[in-house]
């Protein structure tokens, strides 16, 4: 399929994927859109936290799955809707912060986020972690990228770090995690954790940048692909790579019938009985508290009549953040 690249993806396009695609800002002729690695479904409500430009989202949608997405830039949102829009996938997006997901509890079949975490602090990282789990129908999974301080790479790239750079809450900086930290959080908040290699030699190398990137970076990219597939044999290898993959699964139990009216309202949805914000009004929650959200007459807020706030739709985008909130 030929389409135009959006100039948000063509300009930020090495910011997403990676310093190996300097080369490609300004110049992409298609999107990049990776395999994602996580199981088919069938309708299942899946949402990524910090889309960038959409390509997971995606991804998600040739999977089988009805993509929503955050992000908390609301170019990101606006940007991420025209690439599924013009890749033929439906999807809906929201600006919103990760430390608090604007959605009611038990929705979504699958939580996934990719090289975003990493870049919070430890104290919003948690949080968002906590909300996933909130968020979660009873048996739905996540699946999060994390860097990992041991690994090959990492362990002489951290060594210059300033010792305070990871504890200022405002930074942005990449946060290194060891598989411990990792599997004490999991395990205190979903009760499990389990985790395999992404990659080596960086923290977002990906099996499509062997098509994209400058010859140059192929034997990097094709080093880190080796490497990974050994680990699935060579456990111990896993401990050193730069980047993993860590798997959670909700296990509670919750009334079928819930589980049963959010697939009833995602298929009206994907059948267009439902427009994109009246879909959204049954799912989607006050980030403050989760309390109950509802659409405005004239469609341009969704509106919280017991805290007495609204919060915009901005260009059919809802934003979905604290900081937004508009009293009534």
């Amino acid at each position: 399929m030929n389409v135009t690249i959006d100039p948000y993806v063509q300009e930020y396009i090495a910011g997403t994927n990676g310093v190996m695609y300097v080369d490609l800002i300004g110049k992409l002729k298609e999107y990049p859109i990776p395999e994602i690695p996580i199981a088919d479904s069938n309708n299942g409500l899946f949402l990524d936290i910090g889309i960038g430009w959409g390509r997971w989202m995606v991804a998600a949608a040739r999977k089988g799955y009805m993509p929503m997405g955050i992000d908390i830039k609301l170019e990101s949102c606006i940007a991420s809707r025209k690439v599924l829009q013009q890749l033929g996938h439906k999807g809906i997006t929201i600006q919103a912060d990760l430390k608090a997901l604007p959605f009611q509890s038990n929705i979504f079949d699958k939580v996934w986020s990719f090289s975003v975490i990493q870049h919070t602090h430890r104290q919003r990282a948690n949080s968002c972690l906590k909300e996933i789990y909130r968020i979660l129908q009873p048996e739905g999974s996540t699946t999060l990228e994390y860097p990992i301080k041991h690994g090959i790479r990492n362990t002489l790239f951290t060594l210059n770090r300033t010792t305070n750079e990871e504890d200022d809450y405002d930074s942005w900086c990449v946060r290194y995690y060891s598989v411990k930290e990792l599997e004490e959080n999991f395990n205190t908040i979903f009760g499990n954790f389990s985790y395999h290699s992404h990659c080596y030699f960086g923290i977002g190398i990906l099996p499509i940048d062997i098509k994209y990137v400058h010859t140059k970076y192929k034997p990097l990219v094709l080093s880190s692909l080796f490497l990974t597939k050994l680990s699935d044999f060579i456990t111990p290898l896993r401990l050193v790579a730069d980047s993993i993959f860590v798997d959670a699964v909700k296990h509670i139990d919750a009334p079928l019938n819930t589980i049963q009216e959010k697939q009833t309202l995602t298929a009206a949805f994907q059948r267009n009985d439902l427009s994109e914000l009246e879909f959204l009004e049954h799912i989607v929650a006050c980030p403050i508290n989760q309390s109950t959200l509802t659409l405005d007459s004239h469609q341009k807020y969704f509106v919280n009549e017991v805290q007495g706030v609204k919060y915009p739709i901005i260009q059919g985008i809802p934003v979905l953040m604290e900081e937004a909130a508009i009293k009534l």
